[in-house]
């Protein structure tokens, strides 16, 4: 059984964020979807696909074309897309209502705390990509202090 208290590496490109205790990471609404990698290009009209290779972490090479892994699932569907990532040779998109996060604010994090709404943010572009930011806040907990993010689809 995992515990609440994740310690997770969230890797992120110019996002700020690298390292990060993640106590609650909470979707309603949860929906996954997947395609392989044919599926994925063909979305974005690529046709005559013998090879399809993975670039990285969220390319794909359709003969010859790479796309963004997120694209094929914002085409999918764009109404509340989390967040892509490719598994065992399939691209997997997520989609979801609302998503409540909760990062912990400790010695080593507590800049993340210093300006919610920005943290908010880089949470939302690794979390929550269509989801709307709605509500952020810092509060104390018997663990010391927690910033709180929570997202939703409507407006």
């Amino acid at each position: 059984m995992q515990s609440l208290f994740l310690s997770i590496l969230i890797f992120s490109m110019g996002l700020g964020i690298t390292q990060a205790r993640l106590l609650q990471n909470d979707v309603t609404g949860k929906e996954t979807v997947t395609l392989n990698f044919k599926e994925a290009c063909m979305l974005l009209g690529h046709t005559d696909l013998l090879l399809v290779d993975l670039v990285g972490r969220d390319q794909l090479d359709c003969m010859g074309r790479t796309i963004k892994i997120i694209d094929s699932c914002l085409k999918k569907k764009e109404q509340g897309f989390l967040k892509a990532s490719v598994l065992d040779k399939e691209v997997v998109c997520e989609y979801g209502k609302q998503v409540i996060l909760s990062l912990s604010c400790d010695e080593r994090d507590k800049h993340y705390c210093k300006d919610p709404q920005k943290s908010c943010e880089k949470l939302k572009e690794l979390f929550a990509k269509n989801l709307n930011l709605m509500r952020q806040a810092v509060v104390e907990r018997s663990e010391g202090k927690v910033l709180n993010c929570f997202f939703d689809t409507s407006k």
